[in-house]
């Protein structure tokens, strides 16, 4: 047999081979950013070992990578990865929204609002879309800077009026934060929303001890959410309820539960204020 067939045939043993094997590494891919696209996190950091053997650098991988990452470091370097290399991909703005929250956790709010910025310009189609514009407003706030703060506040209501995020919007803005000492309500163009309005939250904890209860209020407040702790009496018992938000309607408040859910998988219900 000749040198050519020889290898001819040596390829053709090696294709049959190991087609199989690439076709289940692909299949294995595919059911990973299935797992991602439907928020089934414990079985994807299952699965990434076996993926990431295959394709170390797929934007799908990095983006697990980052997210189960304990270090803050190189989880920002995998985020980062996406950002530059994979701007077309379905993890990009994601991982946008990743760095802008890291850098919004630690006080760098300048940092983070070009994160933000970004995403919402660049992918203005995103499901973070609203996440990121809220964020955008309440770095200004956490800075102080009130008056940048009220303008992107105002901005955000007026052009995203179906949001899930409006009423904490407008929240922030009748805050004590814009008016001296004042639980009154704020003029938005004709609309007058007195705070007994909101008549809804979000409960996602009820606890026998504060301090558990303060414990969660402080992750969520330093995220960036409007959060309470509120006592209330039942069975004789006194817990300490951790309340997300004002909504001015049900519906309203359980469209944004289910996005935090999605985000933080934790439990929830909505409960009326009116009867605490």
């Amino acid at each position: 047999m000749r040198q050519g067939s020889k290898n001819s045939a040596f390829f053709f043993f090696l294709l049959i081979v190991t087609a199989p094997l690439i076709c289940l590494a692909q299949e294995r891919l595919a059911r990973l950013e299935k797992l991602i696209d439907t928020d089934r996190y414990e079985e994807a950091q299952q699965l990434l070992p076996s993926v990431r053997q295959e394709y170390p650098n797929h934007p799908s991988v990095l983006y697990l990578n980052g997210l189960f990452e304990q270090n803050a470091e190189k989880a920002l370097q995998s985020y980062g990865i996406i950002i530059e290399r994979h701007q077309d991909s379905a993890y990009a703005d994601k991982a946008l929204f990743r760095m802008g929250q890291y850098y919004y956790s630690r006080g760098k709010y300048d940092q983070a609002r070009k994160y933000f910025s970004r995403l919402t310009r660049l992918y203005p189609q995103s499901q973070l879309r609203d996440d990121a514009q809220y964020y955008y407003c309440q770095c200004y706030l956490a800075q102080g800077k009130l008056d940048s703060a009220k303008v992107f506040f105002k901005a955000f209501v007026e052009n995203a009026p179906r949001s899930p995020y409006v009423d904490l919007a407008i929240y922030d803005l009748e805050s004590s934060r814009f008016a001296e000492g004042s639980a009154a309500s704020a003029q938005m163009g004709d609309r007058l929303l007195p705070a007994s309005k909101y008549r809804y939250s979000i409960q996602i904890g009820a606890f026998g001890k504060k301090e558990n209860a303060r414990k969660v209020a402080d992750k969520l407040d330093n995220a960036g959410y409007n959060v309470e702790v509120v006592d209330k009496r039942q069975e004789g018992k006194k817990l300490f309820l951790v309340w997300l938000g004002k909504f001015e309607t049900k519906s309203l408040a359980r469209n944004f539960a289910e996005k935090f859910h999605k985000r933080f998988d934790m439990d929830y219900k909505i409960v009326d204020r009116t009867e605490r």
